[in-house]
């Protein structure tokens, strides 16, 4: 903290996994939460803080985020739409090849 000129009042601590990556649900609760309501506690106009300075041990990677409904029938809407041009496609390619 010393090196890096970050005031102490300014430091929170997060209890946290130590490997390299981490899952999104994980990163919500663990870190992403627990900054958001440091910031607007100390820093309700977001004016004070100018950037976050990482340190020692927190994860690398976040995995994605879950699909919430309306995005997990679109994604099945999508793949049902997918397999009937492709269904469309292959029936395309075998009236062409016997027409020739």
């Amino acid at each position: 903290m010393k090196k890096r000129s970050v005031p102490a009042r300014n430091l929170i601590e997060l209890d946290t996994v130590t490997e390299e990556d981490m899952g999104r649900q994980e990163y919500e609760r663990e870190i992403a939460g627990p900054i958001r309501d440091f910031l607007l506690s100390q820093d309700p106009e977001g004016r004070k803080f100018r950037c976050i300075v990482l340190m020692y041990g927190i994860p690398l990677r976040v995995g994605p985020p879950t699909p919430g409904e309306e995005e997990k029938r679109r994604i099945s809407d999508l793949d049902k739409r997918r397999a009937d041009l492709q269904q469309c496609a292959s029936a395309l390619c075998f009236a062409r090849s016997i027409s020739r």
